[in-house]
């Protein structure tokens, strides 16, 4: 049984500082997994993950909703994936999907990440992102894999 940790945020700043508590505790070969309708804040948290990495403070991450997957220049590097435009499973298998994720040196955070179902992926922090009223945002995070539990943690600090 995976461990469930749930939080409310009441705006994207908060948003943002939940996410740049978790990152320093990501290890290279992280793999996020971003699950939520439009406008439930993945990207929000995204951009939140780099501010909390070193090399992020200055980035501008954006939904790579055309180009699919960007990287950004963080230690450890930080690769933002957007399913939201693929078509099925064999796409992802085509622009080597699999390679992506299993890279050690990089967190891999990936939005709309149950179009990726069907992949052999590794081990992922599972994130839903559920809008409330106005800004509050509620996210339910669940692990099946120990190397996430420091990350879990943070969220108390």
């Amino acid at each position: 049984m995976s461990p469930v940790r749930r939080v409310q945020t009441s705006s994207e700043a908060e948003t943002r500082a939940l996410a740049s508590r978790i990152a320093p505790h990501l290890p290279g070969g992280s793999l996020l997994g971003l699950i939520g309708d439009l406008g439930a804040g993945k990207t929000v948290f995204v951009q939140g993950l780099a501010l909390g990495l070193p090399g992020g403070e200055q980035l501008r991450v954006r939904s790579p909703s055309y180009v699919i997957v960007e990287e950004h220049a963080t230690e450890p590097r930080l690769i933002h994936a957007d399913l939201y435009r693929i078509g099925g499973v064999a796409e992802l298998e085509g622009i080597g999907f699999e390679e992506i994720v299993d890279d050690p040196g990089a967190i891999v955070a990936v939005e709309w990440f149950e179009r990726a179902e069907g992949l052999a992926l590794p081990p992922a922090l599972r994130i839903a992102l559920e809008a409330g009223q106005g800004d509050v945002r509620r996210l339910t995070f669940s692990a099946d894999d120990p190397r996430y539990a420091a990350a879990l943690q943070a969220m108390d600090g």
